[in-house]
């Protein structure tokens, strides 16, 4: 006798009968495991913020908001909405830590320097005023109590030409420079970064459908490393020619996965973002 389950479930054999010469089974079936909406492969899922709570698991550290929103929605659930607020930050790019004058959003995990992790997400620029002046970026970070290693990846909308950009912040340029220097990592074949589906109350576009990317980032905190970064579902590229960069620092020591969003000018614009995953990818 053959044991069948249906395809992808797991389940009890409560009964076999005989009829007819054939068996028939009675089965209690467990639902499919439903893995989080993804792009990438590899990885075992360390957490998954997909904002169904009332209370969002990430917390701003910076200012402006960043809160949930049940209008704009991603597969059925809830999103986070970036916003500064009008809260006005200096410079050309997102530096080489986070800008405390926009939105940090955020969680923290205790491991040290023992493996590799990874972070993705989906984003969308959803309002009118992002081609320009706002940066919007995505951090794996870690501190030792003397220093703090970072990994940082822009997703620059590249004044929404084609492709969007995905730069990373150079560890070993940034440190010789004393500012922050970014590298292109990765394009987005075909896809406009800002696009012109907004959600923008006051002017009356409320495309609530609008253009979602998808951003993964992988480090090693064993070498202080990057190990790759994939943008809108293209192959991961290898960085591991890169470094973290390092900055002084006494805070908590614990590693953070966050994201960040600034802008240099007090026109109101806002980012969602949507299925946060953390992985351990060895």
């Amino acid at each position: 006798m053959t044991v069948r389950l249906p395809a992808n479930s797991t389940g009890t054999i409560l009964d076999t009968q005989t009829e007819s010469g054939k068996d028939r089974q009675v089965v209690v079936v467990r639902e499919p495991v439903r893995p989080a909406p993804t792009r990438s492969v590899g990885g075992r899922i360390i957490y998954v913020e997909d904002f169904r709570g009332i209370q969002p698991g990430f917390w701003n550290d910076g200012v402006g908001v960043a809160h949930r929103d049940c209008d704009i929605m991603f597969n059925g659930k809830p999103t986070m909405r970036l916003d500064p607020l009008g809260n006005t930050s200096g410079g050309s790019n997102p530096g080489r830590t986070a800008v405390t004058t926009g939105v940090i959003t955020k969680r923290r995990i205790h491991d040290g320097y023992r493996h590799k992790f990874g972070m993705e997400m989906w984003f969308r620029m959803t309002s009118l005023n992002l081609t320009s002046n706002c940066w919007l970026s995505m951090s794996v970070y870690n501190r030792d109590g003397t220093n703090a290693h970072h990994a940082r990846v822009w997703l620059d909308p590249n004044g929404n030409n084609v492709p969007l950009l995905g730069k990373i912040l150079d560890g070993d340029a940034s440190n010789t420079a004393g500012s922050a220097v970014w590298v292109t990592a990765v394009t987005s074949v075909l896809q406009n970064g800002a696009g012109t589906h907004t959600y923008d109350v006051p002017s009356g576009r409320l495309d609530r459908v609008g253009g979602w990317h998808s951003v993964k980032l992988v480090v090693d905190f064993v070498t202080k490393k990057y190990v790759s970064l994939a943008l809108d579902g293209e192959a991961l590229v290898d960085l591991s020619a890169y470094n973290m960069d390092t900055t002084a620092s006494t805070g908590f020591a614990g590693m953070h996965h966050s994201i960040e969003f600034a802008a240099t000018t007090s026109t109101r614009r806002f980012v969602n973002v949507a299925n946060v995953i953390g992985t351990l990818e060895d």
